[in-house]
C-alpha cells in the first residue's frame, strides 16, 4: 500500500543576488515570486528517508494541468562532521565537510538542494510516478511556502527507487574551470584569484547583463592582534591574503557548486596553522560566502 508522508517547510531566507531583480509585490505564485531563490533542506527534516542510499532518492514536481510528473533539477550534498585533517587530534577544530567521503546514505547532516522555480502543484492522494519500485516505498511531500503569505506555496515530492533510469536535469549549466579558477553557469560567471582567493570578476550573462565584467575590485581589511606565542599586531589588506594549494569543488553540480580553499593573512607557509577555510556556494542566480577563523583571544588559543 502506498503511503504519503507530508512535510511542511517554511521558506523565508532571502539571499544576496548578483543584481538580478525580483518583484515581490504583485506575484502570488511562489515559483514566480521567489523564482531565483534556492531551497536547502537539512537531512534532519527528512527523517523518513534516513539510511536510504542517496543515489536512490529522486525529486519530482507534479503538474496538475497535464497530470504528469517531472523530475526536478536537484542534488544531495553529503556532509560529515569530523576531524580537520589540517589539525589532527584537535577536537576544537572539528567541522562539517562536503569533501571528506561519507557513507553514501542520507543522514541528518546531509543537504538536499533545489530551486523554487522548479516546484509544482499538489499531487492527488495515491498518485505515484511510473516506477514499480517507487510504488513500494513511501513518498515525501514537501510544501514550500512564504511565511509572510502561507497561501503563496508550491510542492515537490521525494521518491525512493534504485531502478529509475532518467537522468537528473542539468538545466542550469554549472561548470568549474580549474585552470582559470572560475565558476560559470547559464546566467553568470565568477572569476577568483588563484593567489588570494578573492573575487576578480563577475559577469552577468544576457538577459540579466551584457556579458561584461561588473566588478571593479574586492577590498578586504583586517586590523587587530594575533595571539601566537606573543601578541602580533596585524594590519592587512587583500594584498596580504594568500591561498594554499588546497582546493576542493563539487564534481557534478546541478543546482549548487561549492568551492573550498584555505586562506591565510600572509603569503608564507609558516603561517599555515593560522589558515582558515573559505567556502563560497554558487547557485543558479545567487552566491553566498562563508569562512573565517575565531576572533577572540581564547578561541584562537583553544583552536591553535
Amino acid at each position: 500500500m502506498k503511503k504519503l508522508i507530508k512535510l511542511r517547510f517554511v521558506f523565508g531566507v532571502l539571499l544576496i543576488t548578483f543584481g538580478i531583480g525580483i518583484n515581490y509585490i504583485f506575484a502570488k505564485d511562489i515559483t514566480e515570486e521567489r523564482k531565483y531563490e534556492p531551497v536547502v533542506l537539512q537531512g534532519g527534516a527528512l527523517s523518513h528517508f534516513y539510511d536510504v542510499p542517496v543515489d536512490s532518492i529522486y525529486l519530482y514536481a507534479y503538474c496538475d494541468s497535464s497530470q504528469t510528473w517531472n523530475m526536478m533539477p536537484f542534488q544531495i550534498d553529503e556532509r560529515i562532521r569530523t576531524e580537520d585533517p589540517f589539525h589532527p587530534g584537535n577536537e576544537n577544530m572539528w567541522r562539517h565537510s562536503y569533501f571528506i567521503p561519507d557513507d553514501g546514505v542520507l543522514d541528518a547532516d546531509d543537504e538536499i538542494v533545489f530551486m523554487v522555480c522548479d516546484l509544482g502543484d499538489k499531487a492527488p492522494e495515491g498518485i505515484w510516478i511510473d516506477n514499480e519500485e517507487a510504488k513500494q516505498h513511501k513518498r515525501l511531500e514537501l510544501k514550500i511556502y512564504d511565511p509572510n503569505d502561507p497561501e503563496t506555496k508550491a510542492y515537490c515530492y521525494l521518491f525512493r527507487s534504485s531502478t529509475i533510469q532518467e537522468q537528473v536535469p542539468k538545466k542550469y549549466g554549472f561548470m568549474f574551470h580549474v585552470q582559470q579558477d572560475s565558476v560559470e553557469n547559464n546566467y553568470y560567471a565568477v572569476g577568483l584569484s588563484k593567489d588570494s582567493g578573492i573575487l576578480e570578476d563577475i559577469v552577468l550573462k544576457p538577459p540579466f547583463g551584457n556579458g561584461e565584467d561588473i566588478l571593479d575590485r574586492q577590498k578586504l581589511r583586517f586590523v587587530g592582534w594575533m595571539e601566537y606565542i606573543f601578541p602580533v599586531p596585524i594590519n592587512a589588506n587583500e594584498d596580504l591574503f594568500a591561498s594554499f594549494s588546497y582546493l576542493k569543488y563539487t564534481e557534478d553540480p546541478v543546482v549548487r557548486l561549492i568551492r573550498e580553499t584555505r586562506t591565510t593573512l600572509f603569503d608564507t607557509t609558516s603561517w599555515d596553522m593560522l589558515a582558515f577555510y573559505v567556502t563560497p556556494k554558487f547557485y543558479p542566480f545567487i552566491a553566498t560566502l562563508g569562512g573565517g577563523m575565531p576572533v577572540s583571544e581564547q578561541a584562537i588559543k583553544d583552536g591553535f
